[in-house]
């Protein structure tokens, strides 16, 4: 149970940007300042620095590419591809996208 008015809130000595949780600092510190890489994903051969980071990309990577329909470019995310769309294909701006996964 994180206390929030009596306890102590650290920051980033850095950017001075403020945390309630210690865990929060560190997690920033490790994405923002540590220089070693230590996890090089597999499949592309991207180092990360950061675990949770490195996972979440080894799961992209591996996950079916999604294709653009107007176009050869292909996406690991929904999500990049809904920002491709709409940002190089300005007549499909106003739309909200909605994938289904095709096997």
């Amino acid at each position: 149970f994180p206390c929030y008015f009596k306890c102590p809130i650290t920051s980033c000595k850095t950017y001075g940007k403020l945390y309630k949780r210690r865990q929060n600092l560190q997690n920033h510190y490790d994405s923002a300042h540590k220089t070693t890489k230590d996890f090089m994903c597999e499949v592309c051969g991207k180092q990360l620095n950061v675990k949770r980071i490195y996972t979440r990309h080894v799961a992209r990577c591996r996950s079916p590419l999604v294709s653009c329909q107007h176009c050869p470019k292909t996406f690991t995310t929904h999500q990049s591809l809904s920002r491709h769309m709409k940002t190089q294909h300005s007549r499909f701006a106003n739309i909200n996208w909605h994938f289904h996964q095709h096997w």
